[in-house]
């Protein structure tokens, strides 16, 4: 996982979409996460987080750099059910 600092305002839409409550924000209000399974850029509106799959020897592998798609929070494609599956929550089976 890849955190831009310089570029986060400290929105929290990461916080919200960490599902294990890993991430926080610093005393600048600023991200402070974990490096795991990067959910949570998936809900960044301002493009500071993001997934990069690194070699053994450290350096960042090269993958798809087109632009994401638009899954900020306020967008129709961003659910919890979509990013992991399952029920949305008050959904009945």
């Amino acid at each position: 996982m890849n955190l831009n600092k310089e570029i986060c305002d400290g929105c929290g839409n990461c916080i919200e979409a960490c599902l294990v409550g890993a991430i926080h924000l610093d005393a600048e209000k600023k991200a402070v996460i974990c490096k795991h399974c990067g959910v949570c850029s998936k809900f960044c509106p301002h493009d500071v987080l993001e997934m990069i799959e690194v070699e053994d020897s450290g350096e960042v592998k090269l993958t798809d750099t087109g632009p994401a798609p638009d899954t900020s929070p306020g967008s129709p494609t961003a659910s919890h059910k979509d990013l992991y599956g399952g029920e949305e929550p008050g959904e009945e089976k």
